[in-house]
This record gives structure tokens, C-alpha cells and sequence, in this order.
């Protein structure tokens, strides 16, 4: 009994052994379960939508951000140099998945030139949460997936922050105070049209009522029905420039029509005033967004495990932003950008322009100098061209909130700076990481694009096309 006994202690002790490495083995085939559903979406997505996939779905997992995201890569198609229709169907196009070269020729050949000299770029749609990135940004950052994962949070941060709405809301307020700007100034000039014939009016009557001729009047009535006739010529000019825009301007400089050549002119500088003003403020308004999503979007990847400095270092060295060119551009010539945030510097005048401003207040010594005469003339003009050009201060305001982006490299480079919130930022990360869930996905093949739901599954269950585009089965639900 005691020899059967240790035998069968023996016995037990070598099973033990042999199960131990049998279930190591076994478990290491099934492998985790995370890691099982990564594999099942690399087959079936191309390299570069993988990619993106991966980092974008680190980045809401890591930041617990509750709203499903369509992803997609595009070869893109550059839209510069054109407008109107052929600009919208240009952007259709950038948005279509790879074109064979049987299908469109022309849009086939648009996305091969692209494929190997298109501009780097990403663009996000907060409506439908869509996040596409092109084939040019991923040859400029390719080997530096640090660096994609900060465009992917910026693109994420623009989503989040519903930007594409808030646009759309700020550019029809602005072209609303451009439109309101038009039409008053059209008002005034009308006016002054009517008052001055009525005043033309007036003189003829009293030259007529000396000379006992209606002279005068004929020749009024003669220069205002050419007047009027070189304003219908002009109408098809006020009619097309009117088009440019949207309704409301649209229907603003609608209202220039029968104006004179000479307060037409007028009307037609303000307009260039005010739409310039309008422009600039819905270009101060989207550095904003900018600022708010380098800003966020910095916060977003050292959350799921990037490095902030990488961010950093995209925005300054390898794909800095332009929209500081974009205000500039709309600047006039001399005038600082407010967004900066240095003083302003005033320029004192030289003492001959002091001395000349005050000899052409003298009226007397005016008209006895012909020279004086030139030179007031000149002082005038440029006078009435500085006041052309001027910039509203609301606008002004909004460039000076809005931070240029040599400031808003500044302000992230401190904000950075504040490496115990970084480190809490990415504790945070790994905690929401830890879930045993992950988020769902649907892949669409025929755009080429992949929706990452908001809704969290067993990894085993993530992506199984028996679920359909919605991801429900609707049996197993009903039942």
C-alpha cells in the first residue's frame, strides 16, 4: 500500500509536469484577445488605413472619447486654382477612394500625380466625424509615428470641438456685418447721388432763370440719362461680382445698381473694404480653432502614450502652420499682425509733413502757390487711401485674441513645460486602456473608410461581418 501510494504521488507529480507546459502552450496559441481582433483587421485593411486605424483608435480609447469616427487615406486631388462648381467637384473627388484608370481617366491621373507630388495634408469633417488623411502626409512623416499620432489628435480635436459647425456659424455672422457694412454704404452714396443732382439741379434752374434759357437743365437732364445708362452698363459687372459670394453679401451689392460710374467706383472700394474685413476675421476666427486643437490635440496623444515634444516639433519644424501668410496677405501693406501681441509701434511724422499739413489748411496761401497746390492734393489722396484701408477694431480684436502661430508655438511650448499635468495625462491613458472591451469597428469596402464605433464589445466579437454595417445582429437581438 505504501509503495502503490508514493507511486501514485509520483504519477500525479508527473502529469502535473507535463500539463504545465502544455497549457503555457495552448495559451500562447490563443494569445490575447485584443491582439487576435488586431490581427483579424490587419488582413483585411490596406497598410496605411491599418495604420491610421491603430493610432486613432489608441487615441479615443486612451481618452475615453464617446463619439464613433470614420476614418479614411486618400491620394487627394489638388483643388488650387479653381472655384465655384468645378472647386466642389474637385473636393468630391479627393474624398473618392483609389480611382482605376478605366473607371475616370482623369480623376485616376489627378490621384496618380498627387500619389507622388500632392501636398501633405489632413482635414477633419465634425459633423460626421469623418478624419481622412492623405497620401502625401504620410510620405512627409513617414518612419515618425509620433508625429502622425499629433495630426491624428489635432484632426480628433477639431472633431470633438464640432469646429466644422462653429466655421460655419462664425462666416455667416461675419458676411452678415459685411452685408449690413454694403448696404449702408450703398444707402449713403445713393443719397449723396440724389443730393447732388438736387443741388445740380438748384444751380441750373437759377443759371437758366438769368439767361432765359433751360440750358442748363437739358444738360443736366442729359448727363443724368447718360448717368443712368453707363449704370445699366455696369449692372452685369455688380451682378457677377455679386455671385462670388453668398446670398446675403449676394443680395448687398445687388443694391449698387444705378449708381453713377463715378459713386459706383466708391462703392466698389468699400466693398473690396469690407469683404477684406470679413475675411480676416473668419481667418483670425479659424486660427482660433487652431490654437485649440494643436492645444488639445497635444493633451489627446500624451494621453495615449505619445511624446508631447513630438507634437511640438511638428507644428514648428516639419509641417508648420500658414495661416499667419493667410492674414497677411489680407493685411494692408504696413500694417502689423495684432496677433502677435508685440506693441504697436507709431512712427512719428517728419517735421516737414507737420509743417506741410498746416500751410494747406491756409486756404489763402494755398491758392497763391501752385506747388503747395500739388503737394495738398498729394497729402489728400494718400489721407483718403489710409482711410480706405483701414480695419475695423472689432476685426483688429479678433486678431489680437486669436494668436498668431509663432505665439501659439509659445504658448504650447509652456504648456508642455507642465510635465507633472503631462504625467497625470498619461496615467490617466493607461487606466482607460486597461479595459478588457474594445471599441467596435465596421469596415466599408467600397469606400475604402472604417468607422470606429462608440460602442465597446469582447474582442472576439470586434468587426464580425456577419453584423453588418451597423455592427447589430439583429437575430440575436430579437431573440
Amino acid at each position: 500500500m505504501k509503495i502503490s501510494k508514493n507511486l501514485t504521488i509520483a504519477f500525479v507529480l508527473i502529469l502535473a509536469v507535463i500539463s504545465v507546459p502544455s497549457a503555457v502552450l495552448i495559451t500562447r496559441n490563443i494569445g490575447n484577445p485584443k491582439e487576435v481582433a488586431y490581427k483579424r483587421t490587419k488582413k483585411l485593411l490596406k497598410p496605411d488605413l491599418y495604420l491610421i486605424y491603430r493610432i486613432t483608435e489608441r487615441i479615443l480609447e486612451a481618452n475615453n472619447i464617446k463619439r464613433p469616427i470614420r476614418i479614411a487615406v486618400r491620394k487627394g486631388v489638388n483643388c488650387s486654382g479653381t472655384s465655384g462648381l468645378a472647386k466642389m467637384q474637385c473636393s468630391a473627388n479627393a474624398l473618392l477612394p483609389d480611382i482605376d484608370k478605366s473607371t475616370n481617366f482623369d480623376i485616376w491621373a489627378s490621384q496618380v500625380i498627387n500619389t507622388m507630388a500632392g501636398q501633405a495634408n489632413a482635414f477633419a469633417m465634425s459633423d460626421n466625424g469623418t478624419l481622412i488623411v492623405n497620401k502625401g502626409l504620410l510620405k512627409e512623416l513617414m518612419g515618425r509615428p509620433e508625429q502622425l499620432a499629433c495630426v491624428i489628435s489635432h484632426e480628433l480635436a477639431h472633431i470633438t470641438q464640432n469646429h466644422s459647425e462653429e466655421e460655419r456659424k462664425a462666416s455667416r455672422k461675419y458676411d452678415a456685418v459685411a452685408a449690413s457694412r454694403i448696404s449702408e454704404r450703398v444707402k449713403q452714396l445713393k443719397n449723396n447721388q440724389a443730393g447732388a443732382y438736387v443741388m445740380l439741379g438748384i444751380m441750373g434752374a437759377m443759371s437758366d432763370s438769368y439767361s432765359g434759357t433751360n440750358t442748363s437743365l437739358n444738360q443736366l437732364s442729359t448727363q443724368i440719362a447718360l448717368n443712368n445708362l453707363a449704370s445699366q452698363m455696369l449692372a452685369p459687372q455688380v451682378t457677377e461680382m455679386a455671385m462670388e459670394y453668398s446670398p446675403v453679401i449676394g443680395d448687398a451689392i445687388n443694391e449698387m445698381k444705378g449708381l453713377s460710374p463715378s459713386y459706383m467706383k466708391q462703392a466698389f472700394s468699400s466693398v473690396d473694404n469690407y469683404l477684406r474685413d470679413a475675411a480676416l476675421s473668419l481667418a483670425a476666427f479659424n486660427r482660433g480653432q487652431e490654437y485649440e486643437a494643436d492645444l488639445l490635440g497635444t493633451q489627446y496623444a500624451a494621453t495615449a502614450g505619445f511624446s508631447e515634444k513630438a507634437c511640438l516639433k511638428l507644428w514648428t519644424e516639419t509641417m508648420p502652420h500658414d495661416t499667419d501668410k493667410i492674414v497677411a496677405r489680407l493685411l494692408p501693406q504696413g500694417v502689423p499682425d495684432p496677433g502677435n501681441k508685440k506693441p504697436e509701434v507709431f512712427i512719428n511724422k517728419k517735421k516737414s509733413e507737420i509743417l506741410e499739413d498746416d500751410n494747406c489748411k491756409n486756404k489763402i496761401r494755398v491758392k497763391k502757390d501752385r506747388k503747395l497746390q500739388k503737394k495738398c492734393k498729394l497729402i489728400a489722396r494718400n489721407r483718403k487711401a489710409k482711410e480706405r484701408e483701414q480695419i475695423s477694431e472689432q476685426t483688429l480684436e479678433l486678431l489680437r485674441t486669436h494668436p498668431s502661430d509663432e505665439m501659439r508655438a509659445k504658448n504650447i511650448s509652456e504648456h508642455i513645460e507642465n510635465k507633472n499635468l503631462f504625467e497625470e495625462f498619461r496615467a490617466n491613458g493607461k487606466k482607460n486602456r486597461l479595459k478588457d472591451n474594445m471599441r467596435d469597428w465596421s469596415y466599408d469596402k467600397d469606400s475604402d473608410s472604417l468607422v470606429i464605433s462608440d460602442i465597446e464589445k469582447d474582442p472576439k466579437f470586434i468587426g464580425l461581418e456577419q453584423t453588418g454595417s451597423t455592427g447589430i445582429n439583429i437575430d440575436e437581438f430579437l431573440e
